[in-house]
């Protein structure tokens, strides 16, 4: 397979909702009783470069055209976002 002219990539931005725990805050006076939650979210950005048979870039992905784990563990890709390379350099260079 040959490579595309120019750097095109798909990044495909993963987020997975890491639960750190419950925990019951219990207070042995008083009628009130607090729950609380903590969680948190790890957000992982991944570039990929995705062609087609031709060396082409392949445009048109969504998150359901990623599969990623880590650590052995599915996460959930929530986007998917296309990002020409070649086109943010030259807009770049143009810039004084």
């Amino acid at each position: 397979m040959r490579k595309p002219s120019g750097s095109i990539r798909a990044t495909a931005t993963i987020a997975a909702l890491i639960t750190g725990g419950l925990f019951v805050s219990a207070q042995q006076a008083g009628p009130e009783q607090r729950t609380s939650f903590r969680s948190g979210v790890e957000l992982v950005t991944v570039d990929v470069n995705v062609v087609d048979r031709q060396g082409q870039p392949v445009r048109e992905l969504s998150p359901s055209d990623f599969a990623v784990t880590v650590g052995g563990q599915a996460r959930r890709v929530v986007s998917a976002e296309f990002v020409d390379v070649a086109a943010a350099r030259a807009a770049l260079a143009d810039r004084p």
